[in-house]
């Protein structure tokens, strides 16, 4: 990725965003979210409740600020309510009960069972690291007003990443980021699905949606619909955001979204309501 401080970008539409949409410059607007730090990084945002939920590297406290240990900056989950079309209350740390000193985010959360699935690195002990610490998929289900127990979705492994959860309506398909053996490229997209009371063993969606680049960020919508990041060929700038949707059982070929959705920077982490009336993503373009 490019060098630049990531922020949230709002984008409102007047219509369906679709492949063939075809959309004019009057159709949707696109904004910084007020909440975006001037100096942290923020991204991967997606709908919660009556706000969002986002990663971002900015401190969780004036006294501690932990960091990795390559010395970067530490990603933790951070929820910020919507008062109105133009406020919005101040991010605060998502729960206690997930956060560790380890990275956490980006996450996916299923209204229907109440979980939240998330980024996590494997190893939350530092003192037990000795080698990389691969990134992994966990969940935890909302009881009350708490969260947890913290449980590992089983499609994990330390020897490559596994990252950038989305879930179906239903949770029962997990679709996800890794670079595991049996991809086309640096990083492709899988998939998951709830059966018999455990998870499927990951499948790659295919040369039709991945390529011998990077494929992240896939947010699913509807079951038919997804979106994702890519630095393939012909991107306009990095990490550019794609579309395809299912037809016959089958992913139709990625579509790139035109500008302002994608630009010169690195432009990722797309995601939106069910009514696809708004939505959000991150980038390091200026404004």
């Amino acid at each position: 990725m490019k060098k630049g401080i990531l922020h949230i970008i709002l984008v409102v539409l007047m219509g369906l965003l679709t492949v063939n949409a075809g959309y004019g410059q009057n159709d949707y607007t696109i904004k910084m979210l007020p909440l975006n730090s001037r100096i942290y990084n923020d991204l991967a945002p997606v709908p919660f409740q009556n706000g969002i939920l986002f990663s971002s590297d900015r401190k969780t406290s004036l006294f501690v600020d932990y960091k990795a240990l390559d010395d970067s900056r530490i990603l933790h989950l951070f929820v910020a309510q919507k008062k109105d079309s133009l406020k919005w209350g101040q991010p605060h740390l998502f729960a206690k009960e997930i956060t560790s000193i380890v990275n956490e985010g980006p996450a996916a959360y299923n209204e229907a069972t109440h979980t939240l699935y998330f980024t996590r690195n494997l190893l939350v002990d530092k003192r037990k690291k000795t080698g990389k610490n691969s990134n992994g998929i966990f969940y935890v289900v909302k009881s009350g007003n708490s969260w947890g127990p913290v449980t590992e979705v089983p499609v994990n492994d330390p020897a490559f990443e596994t990252a950038h959860p989305s879930v179906s309506e239903d949770g029962k398909t997990l679709y996800f980021a890794s670079d595991r053996p049996g991809g086309f490229g640096k990083s492709d997209i899988w998939v998951s699905r709830f059966e018999n009371g455990s998870w499927s063993t990951p499948v790659n969606l295919g040369s039709v949606v991945n390529t011998d680049a990077s494929e992240l960020y896939p947010f699913i919508l509807g079951g038919e619909r997804l979106y994702f990041s890519s630095d393939r060929p012909g991107t306009l700038g990095g990490l550019d955001i794609f579309y395809c949707r299912k037809a016959g059982g089958k992913w139709m070929p990625p579509v790139h979204l035109d500008p302002p959705f994608n630009s010169n920077a690195d432009d990722f982490s797309f995601s939106s309501d069910l009514s696809v009336s708004s939505g959000y993503f991150a980038s390091t373009r200026d404004r």
